[in-house]
């Protein structure tokens, strides 16, 4: 059986290890957050450069038949 003076300890290490988790998903959740329109351009810009390679193929393509 556990004492007093043992469960306290138990409980401290539990509140330290949860607030150092939230702290931590607090940062995760913010860098999300700030980082979200960075991302978003350059998903935007990954997929106009994929989009030019296709027409530039097809067209390259189409010339070929003609």
């Amino acid at each position: 059986m556990k004492s007093f003076s043992h469960f306290s300890e138990d409980i401290a290490t539990r509140r330290r290890t949860l607030k150092q988790r939230q702290a931590q998903q607090a940062a995760d959740f913010k860098e999300k957050s700030v980082d979200a329109p960075k991302r978003a351009r350059e998903e935007a810009k990954r997929k106009a450069a994929y989009k030019a390679q296709v027409r530039a193929e097809v067209e390259k393509e189409i010339e070929n038949e003609s």
